[in-house]
């Protein structure tokens, strides 16, 4: 999965994620008692020891909390725990029991169904690696669930197959890969159209030129690890910041 988010980058795709934000300000936070560059070296430590991007870095906690537990011994449990505790003040939302990994996971997953449920044009890829992470994401778009997984209580639109046998719902549009239509050649027509659409497909099923695919969408949805990209000078719901 590592070489996509690498291709999305070279491509000119850029990750939007204020999860990130929240996760390296809690972790600055913690290390304040001995000085911000000791955060910065931790961190660039590990993008070179694991040859992970910055962004993709910091939706791994277990690499980040095991090198701390490394490095400060048991003296790690007061920077862990403010770690912890700064997350769950940004984030109140969260069950207070799930452990720190799982909290960074939902915070980015958040953030990816909020994207999907706010949208309002253009064309997405969700690259998904499982039937779940599908269909959490396809319940968002379509307004199904709210970001937090609670069902919504309006009336929904009718779903109903179009055309170019796409599953509409009102001006949102869903395709698998293997059926979708999308081209760079019809990029012009399709950004003139109200519809927003949604494709997904599994990366672990591909049978298809992924990458020439992936090219003819605006935003690109991945869940290993839940992350956003899109292409610069795209408008998106998300704060977006530069990430090495």
């Amino acid at each position: 999965m590592l070489e996509i988010h690498q291709f999305l980058i070279s491509a000119g795709y850029r990750p939007l994620t204020a999860a990130n934000n929240i996760v390296e300000n809690a972790i600055i936070r913690a290390f304040k008692l001995l000085g911000e560059p000791c955060y910065d070296l931790l961190v660039n430590h590990l993008c070179a020891m694991h040859r992970l991007p910055r962004h993709i870095l910091l939706t791994r906690y277990d690499l980040i909390s095991v090198a701390i537990r490394q490095v400060f011994g048991y003296g790690s449990e007061v920077f862990l725990h403010e770690i912890r505790e700064s997350l769950l003040e940004s984030l109140p939302h969260l069950d207070r029991s799930l452990g720190t990994a799982r909290i960074v996971e939902e915070t980015h997953k958040f953030e990816v169904l909020k994207f999907a449920g706010d949208l309002r044009r253009g064309r997405v890829i969700l690259l998904c690696s499982n039937y779940s992470s599908r269909q959490q994401v396809l319940d968002a778009f379509f307004q199904r669930t709210t970001a937090a997984g609670t069902r919504m209580q309006h009336r929904l639109a009718e779903a109903r197959y179009d055309d170019g046998e796409n599953v509409v719902a009102g001006a949102r549009a869903y395709c698998n890969l293997v059926s979708c239509q999308h081209s760079p050649v019809k990029q012009q027509e399709e950004h003139a159209s109200a519809r927003v659409f949604l494709c997904t497909h599994n990366i672990d099923e591909s049978e298809v030129d992924l990458y020439d695919a992936v090219l003819s969408h605006d935003h690109v949805v991945t869940d290993r690890p839940f992350m956003v990209y899109s292409r610069t000078g795209v408008p998106s719901t998300l704060n977006n910041r530069e990430h090495n």
